[in-house]
């Protein structure tokens, strides 16, 4: 049946109970109707319409599996099930205007002091967003919502007490209405909507922080604030209600009313098209006084056991029933559809794909791959004399596949690591003291006869004190005793040293991103042990200059660094190592220059000489004894530096 009535078309179609309805717009004249499974052949109507110019089937067999409706002009479309064995079509052409929605309007603008901040209380029928925007000044733009016209001008709030000195509302071509604060500065913001008043708490002291609830206007903070914790149901006129509505708002008086008329004069108010199914019938009695038309709707449609489905700016109001049918229909539909995909894709043919790998291995790519395989059908091997990926899937998965490994398999960016290991000593010695030495020496007389030799005896047991470099003022005293010759020296040691060493390390290494690298250079120590058997092994342990790192590239081209750095190196004993190491992980920028780490150590030693019993002679000990002192300062420092290749 092809009908029209008050600028509607209607197409009712014989359907089976258990076929299901879809459509199928191609945006401009043609609505196909399918069907699934097909049902049973009908007759089509004879008459046109002015919007249905004419009507097709599209025949399987015996059955209708599509029904295609041609149209004079471009409309909107609304398929529904009517009842087990009738489907309907309603059309509405565009070229019939569809009304206005409401406009938000701000009708009420105040200003009130707060402490040190300002409050800008305003009053409109439907909630909108608050931005806050920095340029010249400070800025408060209200998203989606139009100042009154009595209230485009400046205002003058430099008597309120608050940094703020003017504020100036208007509205722009948009649809956005803003105010713009002079004097005020970053300030915080708070923004609370109570029913239909929103109160925006502008606070620009200097230690400004985010108001709290409570510094809103106490008339709208005494209210009992709703918490989404609570109980919804406990607190609703009918079960499903909501908390809060935003409709504007209205008055009704209603007494034994149909309920079709109740819903068409709230559909004027509200501003969406109406569909009503036919089901709708009753009368309903209600009084309502200033409450929103949303609310009105809720009450009438809770008390009527309704439901209501918008799309756009169509609204279609059935019984709850029904709607709940078709719901559960379209949910069996859906999975049927789901179903009848997963059967093709068991039924499909199998094809064999080689992908070939060009900055990673197959090997890495077959467990990834795996994931994406037609369960029970896919298989993934890979070659790694060719690095080439095999898979054998349906086209439609071999082309996922294929997307997966263009996306991943690309080259990775080279990121160089140079580090500098500065370590800096400042060494100092002095020493002072009287060092002493004897020389015995004893000859024969010249060509005496049988005497062939000569004897000469050094002795430096008196010489126990170890100076460092420096100054040295000497002497000697002779005796002569017979043709002996007694010398015996002394040297007075008095001096300063002073030693500035720098040991720089200047390690580098080159990785890709993503990729742990690590360079290491030294020497081994052997050391030899005692084996369980009894024998001796011999046991090496490393003393070397380490670097490793795991650079990440962010993609601001920033580096994250995961470093280990370690400088190990023998001490002249040839037994004992010292260490020196970092690990740590940071953020740097490309070339960017960064010291992780500074070690201090400060050493001071003080040693001292002498001649058992005369360095400990009062005034002249100093003859027989010499003190040593040393100070040493050793600083460790590590430097370093990425760079994106």
């Amino acid at each position: 049946m092809l009908s029209e009535s008050l600028g509607k078309t209607m197409i009712d179609v014989p359907i089976d109970a258990g076929t299901q309805l879809y459509a199928d717009f191609d945006g401009d004249k043609l609505v196909k109707i399918l069907f699934t499974p097909g049902v049973t052949d009908f007759v089509l109507p004879l008459n046109e319409t002015a919007l249905v110019s004419r009507l097709e089937k599209e025949m399987d067999g015996g059955q209708v599996k599509a029904l295609n409706v041609f149209l004079n002009s471009k409309s909107k479309f609304l398929l529904s099930r009517q009842s087990d064995s009738l489907g309907r079509l309603m059309l509405v052409s565009d070229d019939i205007p569809a009304p206005e929605l409401p406009k938000n309007v701000i009708s009420t603008l105040n200003f009130k002091p707060t402490k040190d901040s300002l409050q800008v209380v305003t009053y409109s029928s439907l909630p909108f967003e608050v931005v806050p925007e920095q340029a010249d000044g400070f800025k408060l733009t209200f998203r989606k919502a139009q100042f009154q016209p009595s209230l485009l001008k400046k205002y003058d709030v430099s008597k309120l007490g608050t940094k703020i000195e003017t504020v100036t509302a208007y509205n722009d071509k948009d649809g956005n209405a803003y105010l713009v604060f002079a004097g005020a500065e970053n300030p915080a913001l708070s923004v609370l909507r109570k029913g239909d008043e929103t109160y925006v708490l502008v606070k620009t002291g200097k230690s400004a922080q985010p108001a709290a609830m409570a510094d809103v206007d106490k008339a709208a903070s005494d209210d009992p604030v709703y918490k989404e914790s609570e109980i919804q149901e406990l607190n609703t006129l009918f079960p499903g209600m909501k908390e809060n509505y935003t409709g504007e708002k209205i008055s009704i008086d209603l007494q034994n009313a149909s309920v079709e008329q109740v819903l068409r004069l709230i559909s004027e108010i509200s501003g969406y098209n109406l569909i009503l199914d036919d089901d709708i019938s009753g009368n309903i009695s209600l009084k309502l006084v200033d409450i929103p038309w949303d609310q009105a709707l809720d009450l009438v449609l809770l008390q009527k056991n309704l439901g209501m489905v918008i799309k756009g700016n169509i609204m279609r109001i059935a019984s709850a029933t029904k709607l709940e049918a078709e719901r559960a229909q379209l949910q069996k539909a859906r999975e049927a559809a789901i179903q009848a995909q997963e059967s093709m894709r068991n039924l499909a043919p199998l094809k064999t794909e080689y992908i070939q790998i060009n900055y990673n291995t197959a090997a890495e790519f077959e467990g990834k791959v795996k994931t994406l395989l037609t369960p029970n059908r896919g298989t993934v091997s890979s070659d790694p004399r060719t690095n080439i990926l095999i898979v054998t899937d349906t086209e439609e998965t071999l082309d996922r596949i294929d997307s997966f490994i263009k996306k991943l398999d690309r080259a990775e960016r080279q990121v160089m690591i140079e580090a500098r290991l500065v370590y800096a000593t400042d060494e100092f010695q002095r020493s002072l003291g009287v060092k002493w030495g004897t020389t015995y020496q004893t000859e024969t007389t010249p060509n005496l006869p049988n005497e062939q030799w000569r004897g000469t005896f050094t002795s430096t047991g008196l010489n126990a004190i170890n100076t460092a470099n420096g100054i040295t003022l000497g002497g000697t005293v002779g005796k002569f005793l017979g043709e002996d010759l007694f010398a015996l020296d002394a040297s007075l040691q008095l001096g300063e040293q002073k030693n500035l060493v720098k040991t720089i390390s200047s390690p580098r290494v080159l990785t890709l991103n993503n990729n742990r690298a690590e360079i290491q250079q030294g020497t081994k120590l052997a050391t030899a042990t005692e084996s369980e058997s009894g024998g001796t092994t011999t046991e090496y342990e490393e003393a070397v200059l380490k670097i490793s790192v795991l650079p990440q590239i962010t993609p601001d081209n920033k580096l994250i660094l995961d470093l280990d750095i370690s400088d190990d190196s023998p001490k002249s004993d040839g037994r004992d190592i010292d260490t020196k190491s970092t690990k740590t992980k940071m953020m740097v920028s490309d070339r960017e220059t960064i010291v992780i780490g500074g070690v201090l150590k400060t050493t001071e030693t003080s040693e001292k000489s002498q001649i058992p019993g005369l360095g400990d002679v009062p005034g002249l000990g100093w003859l027989f004894k010499n003190k040593y002192d040393t100070k040493n300062k050793a600083e460790l420092l590590i430097f370093i530096q990425p760079r994106i290749l």
